[in-house]
């Protein structure tokens, strides 16, 4: 065997595939449908060829083959050779097929993993596979696998250390790239031949782990600087209706952001090799169909009207522009979804509340598309648009151009960098021993974040600052090739510094 190759056995349901699935990061391994029923070796390479794994069915009765094989096995110069003629002997038998398979495999002479579950207790037929294993002379190391409270780890380890190079704890359902780095430089430690390979191994993993965090921070702050800027134009003729013109281009520069965002999220899954990982629909068109839906901001943001600084002054400037049309009797949606007649406000806009209840409207506003008018934008083009018709209703005979964006809204940045955030820690934390197509929603994401301090909230001040340096120069667009390295450079850190916490 020229590639390092390791024989994964042990008892029915220990977890030997689900070892497998985690160590080559591949959640495509075939296993029967009953479980403890696999009847042939199953050979698994990693995802980058490094190594290879062999899923085997354990012993089925190895109580018995030990008594048949045991003084041939410990006199035997070459104990491999009784096994052949074990498996010789029984070839055309229905007695010890699963140990026939296993032993053609093991005179291979892979290094042997012995899984173990240590929440199970230790029986008389695991000692019989220990001893069957020791008197192979093959390189060893055995794992202890546990699928509840280890409650039976030391005594596992007492009969274990009499048979074994190395013991070590590896849940395959918790581990993360760390603890696959950590088994794999063990291995070097037991398995002389492959010392050097192994070591090597383990240096690529850790290599491609962090190539997969810089990936990621690239993918993240790219994202960024194709949405925060992102316009959709439309070309309204003379005589022309444009409002539906207009609606439909909103519905157009909102369908763009949901597929850049869309691209970023499958991008993160191929890096951590998470293609079953899924985001649910109405998650992908919630917060970009309707920014302000309850479930995205109750999720994500901030309520609406804490998006402002300074809002008693630019709640004066909306009162102070919008007054005369304000008290002609129109209507705005307030946070409760109770519309709020707006000659009820005529009297609160022209005093000092209204500076506030203007900041809460334009809080909602900002958040929203600019929409532009030729070259000159209108801080009217936020209202309603009941209240925009009969502003720009004088203009529907001229032909022009509508402009669609950008968000105005600056945490609309921040809503996308916690959803990526989330995804990512998500994806990095999910071992591949986890099986079938899993859907996230947006409360799945965001507890992501709570449970690791993840979210943009949380950021040391220095990347805060590097991030709002970054955005505010992509905004006028002076942003420079060394501003999106910086930044993204200090997000992989970042990254990498809480996943390996």
């Amino acid at each position: 065997m020229n590639k390092p190759t390791f024989a994964l056995v042990g008892a029915v349901n220990h977890g030997k595939s689900s070892i497998a699935a985690t160590l080559v990061e591949r959640g495509n391994i075939g296993v029967s449908a009953d479980p403890g029923m696999t009847q042939v070796c199953q050979k698994i390479e990693h995802h980058s060829s490094q190594f290879v794994l062999w899923d085997t069915p354990g012993f089925q009765d190895p109580r018995t083959m030990l008594a048949e094989l045991a003084s041939q096995l410990s006199q035997s110069r070459e104990p491999l050779a009784e096994l052949r003629q074990f498996c010789k002997k029984y070839s055309a038998s229905d007695q010890f097929e699963a140990e026939c398979e296993v032993s053609k495999l093991l005179c291979e002479e892979p290094a042997v993993l012995y899984v173990i579950d240590s929440s199970k207790p230790l029986r008389k037929i695991h000692e019989a596979e220990m001893e069957l294993l020791m008197l192979t002379g093959l390189p060893r190391l055995a794992i202890l696998n546990p699928t509840a409270e280890p409650v039976h780890e030391s005594e596992w380890r007492a009969k274990l250390g009499q048979r074994f190079g190395a013991v070590a704890t590896f849940n395959a359902h918790q581990a993360r790239a760390k603890d696959r780095v950590a088994l794999i430089r063990t291995l070097a430690t037991v398995v002389d031949k492959w010392r050097d390979d192994l070591s090597q191994i383990a240096d690529e993993i850790e290599n491609d782990w962090s190539h997969r965090v810089d990936e990621s921070a690239h993918s993240m702050v790219e994202l960024l600087s194709k949405s925060i800027g992102h316009t959709r134009s439309v070309v309204v003729a003379p005589g022309e209706k444009r409002e539906p013109l207009i609606e439909d281009a909103k519905k157009k520069f909102h369908s763009d952001l949901q597929e850049k965002e869309r691209l970023l999220h499958s991008t993160l899954q191929s890096l951590f090799l998470h293609e079953k990982v899924g985001l649910a629909d109405k998650v992908e068109l919630t917060y970009l169909s309707d920014l302000f839906s309850s479930e995205t901001w109750q999720v994500f943001g901030l309520p609406w009207w804490a998006l402002l600084s300074g809002g008693v002054s630019v709640g004066a400037m909306v009162g102070g522009t919008t007054g005369a049309k304000i008290g002609a009797g129109g209507e705005v949606a307030m946070p409760s979804g109770i519309p709020l007649t707006l000659g009820a406000l005529t009297g609160v806009v022209v005093g000092g509340v209204g500076g506030g209840v203007g900041a809460m409207y334009w809080g909602k506003s900002v958040a929203q598309p600019a929409v532009t008018e030729g070259n000159s934008q209108s801080v009217l083009t936020a209202l309603p648009q009941s209240l925009y018709r009969s502003t720009f209703g004088y203009l529907a005979q001229t032909g022009t151009t509508i402009t669609i964006g950008p968000i105005q809204g600056k945490n609309f940045a921040y809503v996308l960098l916690d959803r990526a955030m989330g995804l990512v820690m998500h994806l990095a934390h999910r071992t591949h021993a986890t099986g079938g197509r899993e859907t996230l929603n947006a409360a799945d994401i965001k507890q992501e974040l709570d449970v690791r301090n993840a979210s943009t909230d949380h950021w040391p001040k220095s990347l805060s600052t590097c991030c709002e340096v970054f955005l505010e120069k992509t905004r006028k667009k002076t942003v420079t090739e060394a501003d999106f390295h910086a930044f993204e450079d200090r997000l992989a850190r970042h990254i990498k510094q809480m996943l390996s916490g």
